[in-house]
């Protein structure tokens, strides 16, 4: 079986809930979107090689109601990789990255974005 391996760690910051946060007009999709493109810059990584990207979303609704994962990796400029959000609210970061981990335990893919 294979085993995985988390090699680098990085989240969005948590400033959208007062509307005078630092981020309070940024979208969650931009949010993530960077959160992305940091991803590449500091691992050097190929974004040609991950085959999937599964994030956690507490609250899909309004911005963040269409797939989130997926919306950002397309604007990213990774049109090819599929994406999926999970919901398990306060658990929806550990799940996504249990399903990823999961994944690759199983052979299904090699490289995830979570």
């Amino acid at each position: 079986m294979p085993e995985a391996f988390v090699l680098q760690t990085l989240r969005t910051a948590r400033t959208k809930a007062s509307p005078r946060g630092g981020f309070a007009r940024v979208s969650p999709v931009d949010l993530l979107v960077s959160l992305q493109r940091e991803l590449v810059r500091r691992t050097d990584m190929d974004p040609g090689r991950v085959e999937d990207v599964i994030i956690g979303c507490a609250s899909q609704n309004a911005e963040q109601g269409a797939n989130i994962a997926r919306t950002a990796t397309m604007l990213a400029g990774r049109g090819h990789v599929p994406g999926v959000s999970i919901n398990r609210f306060c658990a929806s970061g550990i799940d996504a990255v249990a399903t990823a981990a999961a994944r690759i335990r199983g052979g299904d893919i090699e490289r995830v974005v979570s």
